[in-house]
Protein backbone atom coordinates (compact mmCIF):
# COMPACT_ATOMS: atom_id res chain seq x y z
CA UNK A 1 0.00 0.00 0.00
CA UNK A 2 1.22 3.51 -0.84
CA UNK A 3 0.53 6.39 1.55
CA UNK A 4 1.60 10.02 1.56
CA UNK A 5 0.52 13.04 3.59
CA UNK A 6 -1.39 16.13 2.53
CA UNK A 7 -1.94 18.68 5.29
CA UNK A 8 -1.19 15.93 7.82
CA UNK A 9 -4.01 13.77 6.45
CA UNK A 10 -3.00 10.28 5.21
CA UNK A 11 -4.20 9.66 1.66
CA UNK A 12 -4.34 6.14 0.19
CA UNK A 13 -3.36 6.13 -3.48
CA UNK A 14 -4.13 2.47 -4.14
CA UNK A 15 -1.86 -0.03 -5.80
CA UNK A 16 -2.40 1.07 -9.40
CA UNK A 17 0.10 3.40 -10.98
CA UNK A 18 -1.21 6.58 -12.51
CA UNK A 19 -2.02 10.21 -11.90
CA UNK A 20 -4.02 11.09 -8.82
CA UNK A 21 -5.88 14.42 -8.74
CA UNK A 22 -5.66 15.66 -5.15
CA UNK A 23 -7.26 19.05 -5.65
CA UNK A 24 -10.06 19.42 -3.17
CA UNK A 25 -13.15 20.82 -4.79
CA UNK A 26 -15.95 22.48 -2.89
CA UNK A 27 -19.56 22.45 -3.93
CA UNK A 28 -20.20 23.71 -7.44
CA UNK A 29 -21.81 27.09 -7.89
CA UNK A 30 -25.43 26.44 -8.87
CA UNK A 31 -26.41 27.53 -12.38
CA UNK A 32 -28.12 30.89 -12.74
CA UNK A 33 -29.46 32.85 -15.68
CA UNK A 34 -27.59 35.76 -17.26
CA UNK A 35 -28.17 39.22 -15.79
CA UNK A 36 -31.07 41.27 -17.09
CA UNK A 37 -30.48 44.84 -18.27
CA UNK A 38 -32.30 46.05 -15.16
CA UNK A 39 -29.99 44.06 -12.87
CA UNK A 40 -26.95 45.49 -14.69
CA UNK A 41 -28.28 49.02 -14.18
CA UNK A 42 -28.84 48.32 -10.47
CA UNK A 43 -25.29 46.98 -10.15
CA UNK A 44 -23.80 49.99 -11.94
CA UNK A 45 -25.59 52.49 -9.70
CA UNK A 46 -24.80 50.51 -6.55
CA UNK A 47 -21.12 50.23 -7.54
CA UNK A 48 -21.01 54.04 -7.73
CA UNK A 49 -22.04 53.76 -4.07
CA UNK A 50 -20.86 51.19 -1.53
CA UNK A 51 -21.25 47.94 -3.44
CA UNK A 52 -17.94 46.10 -3.91
CA UNK A 53 -16.86 43.36 -6.30
CA UNK A 54 -14.27 40.73 -5.38
CA UNK A 55 -12.23 38.65 -7.78
CA UNK A 56 -9.47 36.71 -6.07
CA UNK A 57 -7.75 35.57 -9.27
CA UNK A 58 -7.59 37.27 -12.66
CA UNK A 59 -8.93 34.11 -14.32
CA UNK A 60 -11.55 33.53 -11.62
CA UNK A 61 -15.12 34.72 -11.31
CA UNK A 62 -16.46 37.69 -9.36
CA UNK A 63 -18.63 37.97 -6.26
CA UNK A 64 -20.66 41.06 -5.27
CA UNK A 65 -20.78 42.23 -1.64
CA UNK A 66 -23.76 44.32 -0.54
CA UNK A 67 -23.17 45.81 2.94
CA UNK A 68 -24.85 48.81 4.58
CA UNK A 69 -25.77 50.24 7.94
CA UNK A 70 -28.64 48.38 9.63
CA UNK A 71 -30.85 51.45 9.12
CA UNK A 72 -30.86 50.47 5.41
CA UNK A 73 -32.34 47.03 6.14
CA UNK A 74 -35.28 47.55 3.74
CA UNK A 75 -32.94 48.50 0.90
CA UNK A 76 -30.72 45.45 1.54
CA UNK A 77 -33.72 43.12 1.41
CA UNK A 78 -34.92 44.87 -1.74
CA UNK A 79 -31.50 44.29 -3.37
CA UNK A 80 -31.52 40.72 -2.12
CA UNK A 81 -34.87 40.16 -3.86
CA UNK A 82 -33.33 41.37 -7.15
CA UNK A 83 -30.23 39.14 -6.93
CA UNK A 84 -31.60 36.21 -4.92
CA UNK A 85 -30.82 33.58 -7.58
CA UNK A 86 -27.10 34.45 -7.34
CA UNK A 87 -26.98 34.30 -3.53
CA UNK A 88 -26.72 31.32 -1.17
CA UNK A 89 -27.69 32.89 2.17
CA UNK A 90 -30.09 35.64 3.22
CA UNK A 91 -28.80 38.99 4.55
CA UNK A 92 -27.12 38.83 7.95
CA UNK A 93 -26.53 41.43 10.66
CA UNK A 94 -22.91 42.17 11.71
CA UNK A 95 -21.52 44.11 14.67
CA UNK A 96 -19.09 46.57 13.15
CA UNK A 97 -17.41 48.78 15.76
CA UNK A 98 -18.05 50.87 18.85
CA UNK A 99 -19.59 54.26 18.11
CA UNK A 100 -17.67 56.89 20.10
CA UNK A 101 -20.69 59.20 20.34
CA UNK A 102 -23.38 56.74 21.40
CA UNK A 103 -21.03 54.20 23.04
CA UNK A 104 -23.04 51.51 21.27
CA UNK A 105 -22.09 49.01 18.58
CA UNK A 106 -22.67 50.07 15.00
CA UNK A 107 -24.45 47.31 13.12
CA UNK A 108 -24.31 46.49 9.43
CA UNK A 109 -26.49 44.24 7.34
CA UNK A 110 -25.45 42.58 4.14
CA UNK A 111 -25.09 39.63 1.85
CA UNK A 112 -22.67 38.37 -0.78
CA UNK A 113 -23.36 36.73 -4.09
CA UNK A 114 -21.69 33.55 -5.20
CA UNK A 115 -18.94 33.87 -7.82
CA UNK A 116 -20.21 34.06 -11.39
CA UNK A 117 -18.79 35.00 -14.77
CA UNK A 118 -21.82 37.29 -15.13
CA UNK A 119 -20.22 39.69 -12.63
CA UNK A 120 -16.71 39.81 -14.16
CA UNK A 121 -17.53 42.99 -16.12
CA UNK A 122 -18.09 44.79 -12.80
CA UNK A 123 -14.57 44.07 -11.62
CA UNK A 124 -13.08 44.90 -15.02
CA UNK A 125 -14.86 48.26 -15.30
CA UNK A 126 -14.69 49.50 -11.70
CA UNK A 127 -11.20 48.53 -10.52
CA UNK A 128 -7.58 49.15 -11.46
CA UNK A 129 -4.58 47.45 -9.90
CA UNK A 130 -2.24 49.85 -8.09
CA UNK A 131 0.61 48.62 -5.87
CA UNK A 132 -1.00 45.17 -5.85
CA UNK A 133 -4.31 46.60 -4.57
CA UNK A 134 -7.65 46.96 -6.33
CA UNK A 135 -8.59 50.65 -6.45
CA UNK A 136 -12.19 51.58 -7.22
CA UNK A 137 -12.61 54.04 -10.08
CA UNK A 138 -15.35 55.77 -12.03
CA UNK A 139 -15.59 53.66 -15.23
CA UNK A 140 -14.66 55.28 -18.53
CA UNK A 141 -18.01 54.30 -20.02
CA UNK A 142 -20.03 55.93 -17.22
CA UNK A 143 -21.81 58.36 -19.55
CA UNK A 144 -23.31 55.43 -21.47
CA UNK A 145 -23.84 53.16 -18.46
CA UNK A 146 -25.46 55.64 -16.07
CA UNK A 147 -29.23 55.42 -16.53
CA UNK A 148 -32.15 56.78 -14.49
CA UNK A 149 -32.33 53.36 -12.77
CA UNK A 150 -28.59 53.44 -11.97
CA UNK A 151 -28.88 56.98 -10.65
CA UNK A 152 -31.82 55.98 -8.43
CA UNK A 153 -29.77 53.17 -6.86
CA UNK A 154 -26.76 55.45 -6.37
CA UNK A 155 -29.03 57.90 -4.55
CA UNK A 156 -30.59 55.15 -2.40
CA UNK A 157 -27.12 53.84 -1.56
CA UNK A 158 -25.08 57.00 -0.97
CA UNK A 159 -27.53 59.88 -1.09
CA UNK A 160 -29.05 62.04 1.64
CA UNK A 161 -31.48 64.93 1.47
CA UNK A 162 -30.69 68.21 3.20
CA UNK A 163 -34.18 69.31 4.28
CA UNK A 164 -33.05 72.72 5.53
CA UNK A 165 -31.45 73.73 2.22
CA UNK A 166 -33.55 71.57 -0.10
CA UNK A 167 -30.89 69.66 -1.99
CA UNK A 168 -29.60 66.12 -2.42
CA UNK A 169 -26.08 65.17 -1.34
CA UNK A 170 -24.21 62.25 -2.90
CA UNK A 171 -21.28 60.93 -0.84
CA UNK A 172 -18.66 59.93 -3.39
CA UNK A 173 -15.76 59.17 -1.05
CA UNK A 174 -14.52 56.13 -2.95
CA UNK A 175 -13.33 57.99 -6.06
CA UNK A 176 -10.96 60.89 -6.75
CA UNK A 177 -11.88 64.57 -7.10
CA UNK A 178 -11.23 64.42 -10.85
CA UNK A 179 -13.65 61.50 -11.13
CA UNK A 180 -16.27 63.33 -9.05
CA UNK A 181 -16.00 66.30 -11.43
CA UNK A 182 -16.50 63.92 -14.35
CA UNK A 183 -19.56 62.44 -12.63
CA UNK A 184 -20.91 65.98 -12.13
CA UNK A 185 -20.52 66.67 -15.84
CA UNK A 186 -22.45 63.48 -16.64
CA UNK A 187 -25.26 64.41 -14.25
CA UNK A 188 -25.45 67.93 -15.70
CA UNK A 189 -25.24 66.98 -19.39
CA UNK A 190 -27.19 63.72 -19.43
CA UNK A 191 -29.81 64.42 -16.76
CA UNK A 192 -29.92 68.25 -16.79
CA UNK A 193 -29.19 68.43 -13.06
CA UNK A 194 -27.57 71.36 -11.30
CA UNK A 195 -24.58 70.03 -9.34
CA UNK A 196 -21.75 71.40 -7.20
CA UNK A 197 -18.74 69.95 -5.41
CA UNK A 198 -18.60 70.46 -1.63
Amino acid sequence: MNFFYLNSIPVYTGIQKGIVNLRRKGPKTPPASDLTDYQKEVIFGSMLGDLTAERTHFKGNTRLRFYMSLKNKKLIYHLYSIFKQYVKTEPKIYNRKLNNLTKGLNKDIGFSSLKYTYFNWVNEEFYVKLNNKNIKILPKNSYLRLTPVSLAYLIMDDGSFNKAKGYLVLCTDSVSKVEVLHLISILENKFNLSCALF
